[in-house]
């Protein structure tokens, strides 16, 4: 893509239709007394649209551009911030994107998100100001982008383990949350959905936990 064509995509993708900005107020798709299906409805007309045009738009920018974007938590096309990472200083997140860069190939070479995880995790935690959510979410991104989004274990983080009435970070197998769970969303899209959701753990996400 020439300068001249990315600056145009920019200009046409920017402001209020960035997905990053996008208004997905879930209430208005919910009945008067929601079950668990319910929920997972609404995030499917909501939520997890907005998420899968967040990830795509890594997919669609080469390499060391999703790499070096994703590191400074922002847009690669018009560098848009999510709002609940706007409050990360820039001086941390040119830090982070720039470890990330230099580790780049060993990047590309990952086979499964875990590859990815073990990589950027600890960079984030040597990073001041990245938290393990915002490491995972860079991770998703560029495993979006080498199609090696997580597949087989839900990073679960606050929202889960908040749900779960536990905190800190956990890792689940699928075979760990109710069938209409696992059954209709992904991996991925289940930890978007236990954070949005964390509170409605009366709903009962978890199977038995060992």
């Amino acid at each position: 893509m020439t300068p001249e064509e990315k600056e145009a995509r920019r200009r046409k993708h920017g402001g209020a239709d960035c997905p990053f900005w996008m208004d997905r107020r879930v209430r208005a798709h919910l009945p008067a007394s929601p079950g668990l299906r319910d929920y997972i409805s609404a995030y499917c007309q909501t939520y997890r649209g907005n998420l899968r045009k967040v990830l795509m738009l890594y997919r669609d920018v080469d390499f060391a551009e999703a790499v070096a974007s994703a590191g400074l938590l922002q847009c690669p096309v018009c560098g848009s911030l999510y709002p609940h990472q706007s409050h990360i200083r820039l001086e941390t997140r040119q830090e982070f994107s720039a470890a990330l860069l230099a580790v780049r190939d060993k990047l590309a070479r990952a086979v499964l998100f875990e590859d990815l995880w073990s990589v950027i995790r600890p960079i984030g935690e040597k990073t001041g100001g990245i938290a393990r959510l915002t490491a995972y979410e860079t991770a998703l991104k560029i495993g979006f982008h080498l199609g090696i989004p997580p597949k087989d274990y839900v990073y679960g983080f606050n929202g889960a383990s908040i749900a779960e009435g536990r905190h800190g970070q956990r890792v689940f197998s699928l075979n760990a949350f109710r069938p209409e769970l696992a059954s209709s969303l992904t991996a991925y899209e289940i930890e978007d959905f236990l954070c949005v959701f964390h509170k409605e753990r009366r709903l009962g996400y978890f199977t038995v936990l060992k």
